[in-house]
């Protein structure tokens, strides 16, 4: 099953996952907590944050509710045509040919959640440099993606997961990337948060 992000993996998402990309609710406010108890000192209202494929903008939405300022960048234009979070929408871009269309050393906080397995492997590294030429030095790149294997995509899951990797695999590949790999000084306050306690999320927090 192939699907065209955008309208297609839209509809797919609300169909199939119950999930609908232009709404915001209080599983979103208790995210947002969650970033927040982890990732406070690069959260402060005056930061700068961008979250990759950002589909609709919903988490840009969130962080405006909460006086903060995030960009977003996906691969379709059809979903900054298409939000409905009309305040958040200028600040929303398309990746083009893998380049994330922001100037160096812009952001304090990039947001990377359910994304990475979705782009392939083939593109992956080209990409994470992007991201990283975007990072302000010092600043967080948080990453959160799906576990291994074994068959890719798992047929229970989204068709478009395509690169589900182990966490040796994408630790080889941040550090081929030139990110300095700071998980280890999160893991205890992602693990003990009540709301992220309730996934299997794989984690990673990087630096530059």
């Amino acid at each position: 099953m192939t699907l065209q992000y955008g309208k297609e993996y839209y509809d797919y998402c609300k169909n199939e996952n119950k999930f609908d990309m232009n709404e915001l609710g209080d599983w979103h406010e208790e995210y947002f907590k969650f970033l927040l108890n982890v990732f406070k000192e690069h959260m402060e209202p005056h930061y700068i944050s961008l979250d990759i494929g950002c589909a609709t903008g919903n988490y840009l939405e969130l962080f405006r509710r909460h006086s903060r300022l995030m960009y977003g960048c996906d691969v379709s234009q059809w979903y900054i045509d298409n939000t409905k979070f009309n305040e958040i929408k200028h600040l929303m871009k398309v990746i083009e040919n893998n380049k994330v269309p922001f100037i160096n050393n812009m952001f304090d906080f990039i947001h990377m959640s359910q994304v990475i397995e979705h782009i392939p492997e083939k593109d992956i590294r080209e990409e994470l440099l992007e991201i990283k030429r975007v990072l302000k030095s010092g600043g967080i790149f948080y990453i959160s993606t799906v576990g291994e294997g074994p068959q890719i995509p798992r047929p229970d899951q989204d068709p478009t997961h395509i690169s589900c990797f182990s966490k040796e695999k994408w630790e080889s590949i941040f550090q081929d990337c030139g990110f300095w790999n700071i998980t280890i000084n999160y893991e205890k306050k992602i693990k003990d948060d009540k709301f992220a306690g309730q996934y299997d999320w794989v984690n990673f927090v990087l630096s530059k």
